[in-house]
């Protein structure tokens, strides 16, 4: 069975863009054995990354990123079944955020959101957070 995963976290100031290089290199040479596809999308201060693949190996990734000390303060905001990849051919696709980001919403008109906007999780707004990521991954 296939699931989604997607959480935010706080990037330490002491990894460098050369230790994301690491993390993604990592990340695009371990994934795919594990049919595991995805992206992070980062900036100086945070991270967040979604991942889709076979429910046991993104549970047992999600456990293995969540000691990483590359990060801090990692949250998990969506999690679940999925029907149907959203990123197939990516075994890790990267992108920098940088403040707001113009995507187009399912009914025509172009919306302006900072990632906080989506990713907090007392707002209840997993699907759109996904949706949003997926917009601004393939959009920009």
């Amino acid at each position: 069975m296939l699931a989604k995963l997607l959480y935010r976290s706080t990037r330490n100031p002491e990894c460098t863009d050369g230790e994301l290089e690491k993390i993604l290199d990592s990340a695009q040479r371990n994934n795919q054995p594990l049919d595991i596809t995805g992206v992070l999308l980062y900036d100086q201060s945070r991270f967040i990354q979604y991942m889709e693949g076979p429910t046991k190996e993104i549970s047992q990734l999600y456990d293995k990123i969540k000691t990483d000390t590359r990060h801090k303060e990692v949250r998990m905001v969506a999690f679940g079944p999925l029907a149907e990849r959203r990123f197939p051919t990516w075994a890790m696709g990267s992108k920098s955020i940088k403040g707001k980001v113009s995507i187009q919403t399912k009914e025509g008109s172009k919306t302006q959101s900072t990632i906080e906007d989506l990713l907090t999780e007392d707002k209840g707004n997993q699907d759109l957070a996904l949706d949003w990521l997926v917009k601004f991954v393939k959009e920009s």
